[in-house]
């Protein structure tokens, strides 16, 4: 095993090897899910969209690339909270625990020596800010589900922007969201209420501590960064809604790509330089669900937020820019079928006609997700249940066969985890009650989009990492999670 001062020294001496100056400043960009399978999954469907390459596809072919290796402390699989202490503090923990090493012990993370340093920090996620991963840059707990108690300590961490969801852990107990924000949909009745324990209302000790608070994109838009020090942006009273479904219904919500370049706009105005920490959060959820468009859609909007962040790095040559991910979540792919309609001939010189043998997914027909404009999630919300509405409404949201059959099969309730066994055995790899109807939306799919998933959990198959800007030659090679700590750490100064 590595000691941590021999992990510091090979960082140094990789850091002097790539002959670059020190970053002023550092974005670290994480894909939370992605694994080279969700990659391969969006490079599919932008060459049957007939467009460019995006800006995470560019990057892997022309920036320094890696992969990183996900594992916890003592297990192969991670889950995010421990997947993100590493990243954020650079220390191996057990799952579960934010800012804490395996034996509770608080961890100072790459923000907290970003705040020492008289630099300016920010932190964006399109779940609650209370989640894990942007959790670990900030808070110390044995647990990620004080949300509570996380909540309290983003306001200690000092942090001068923080955007996303989770405003119901905001609000004092005995209030609920709409009765102070009418506007911000629930869609859950439980979301409607507060997710504290306490009659803490942190609204009002954000504002007393100077921050300016917006609740929805018109007013995150018009925030003039010129005269706003310190930023507080909840939009959601759980986590944000997934981009398809933002796009569709819950159009009061920033996307991360917006949220990211009025981030930027404030945290530039700092003397001494900035770190910024970008999650693509439901890029996770969404294959935890199995749902493919929706995943695709969190990939696009994660792509774009990317992109933001390499054309303020062009414009700022003191800027790193990191494009990573904590773990990869269900082993996505597009594959090839056995049974399906109109294969394709085509007749060679001479009398050779060559035959398809397979679908091998052609690429317009891997653009056919581009057509799926809600979740399913969404889509089960809205039908009520009742069988003949989500026929209605799948037929009208996506462009996938679905019969009255297909949405009786969807709409059984999901077998409780306490009773008999599950006959295919789903719950083994699929924990989460809550998804069950996608997952049996996404195997009636599967024959029409092409996509098939390994599991409803994460995978233990090492990720990406790329890097464009000072330093970023380091990143070339196989890395421990907890490396990337102790790179931004000994690049940022």
């Amino acid at each position: 095993m590595v000691s941590k001062r021999t992990l510091l020294i090979i960082v140094c001496l990789l850091f002097v090897s790539s002959g670059a100056q020190a970053a002023k400043n550092v974005i670290l960009l994480i894909g939370d899910g992605m694994g080279l399978g969700q990659i391969s999954c969006l490079m599919t469907h932008h060459k049957g969209m007939g467009k460019k390459p995006g800006a995470i596809e560019t990057l892997l072919a022309t920036a320094p690339s890696g992969l990183v290796k996900t594992g916890s402390l003592g297990f192969a699989v991670t889950d995010s909270a421990a997947a993100a202490t590493a990243i954020a503090c650079g220390k191996k923990t057990l799952s579960d625990v934010l800012g804490m090493d395996g034996r509770g012990r608080e961890l100072d993370s790459t923000l907290d020596k970003a705040e020492k340093m008289g630099k300016w920090t920010g932190l964006i996620s399109t779940h609650r800010l209370t989640d894990a991963t942007p959790g670990a840059f900030y808070a110390s707990v044995p647990t990620r589900d004080w949300h509570s108690q996380i909540a309290a300590q983003l306001l200690e961490s000092g942090v001068e922007v923080a955007l996303g969801g989770g405003l119901r852990y905001f609000i004092p107990a005995e209030e609920t969201i709409s009765s102070r924000f009418p506007f911000v949909k629930a869609w859950q009745p439980w979301n409607d209420k507060s997710g504290r324990r306490d009659s803490r209302d942190l609204l009002n000790e954000f504002s007393a501590a100077g921050y300016e608070i917006v609740h929805d994109r018109d007013s995150l838009l018009s925030c003039d960064t010129k005269s706003t020090d310190k930023l507080l942006g909840l939009f959601g009273p759980k986590d944000m809604a997934f981009d398809i479904d933002r796009q569709t219904d819950d159009t009061y919500q920033p996307s991360l790509q917006e949220m990211t370049d009025k981030a930027l706009s404030l945290l530039s105005r700092s003397p001494k330089g900035f770190f910024l920490m970008v999650e693509g959060a439901s890029i996770d959820t969404t294959a935890h669900h199995n749902d493919a468009g929706a995943m695709l859609g969190e990939l696009k909007a994660f792509d774009k937020a990317v992109a933001t962040c390499l054309d303020f790095a062009k414009k700022n040559k003191d800027t790193l820019v990191i494009v990573t991910a904590d773990h990869g979540t269900g082993g996505p792919g597009f594959v090839y079928r056995v049974k399906w309609a109109g294969k394709q001939k085509r007749q060679f010189e001479g009398d050779f006609v060559w035959k398809e043998k397979y679908d091998y997914v052609s690429y317009p027909a891997a653009a056919e997700l581009e057509k799926q404009r809600s979740s399913f999630m969404r889509m089960a919300i809205k039908s009520e249940l009742q069988p003949s509405r989500l026929v209605e409404i799948v037929r009208n949201y996506t462009p996938f066969d679905f019969t009255l059959a297909d949405a009786k099969k969807v709409l059984v309730a999901a077998p409780s985890k306490k009773g008999p066994k599950v006959e295919d055995e789903w719950f083994d790899f699929h924990p989460d009650p809550n998804h069950y109807r996608s997952g049996k939306l996404a195997g009636i799919f599967a024959r029409q989009t092409g996509i098939v998933w390994a599991t409803g959990t994460h995978t233990a198959t090492p990720v990406p990492i790329m890097a464009v800007g000072p330093g970023s030659n380091a990143v070339r090679g196989l890395h421990d999670n907890t490396w990337i700590h102790h790179y931004i750490v000994h690049t940022m100064r």
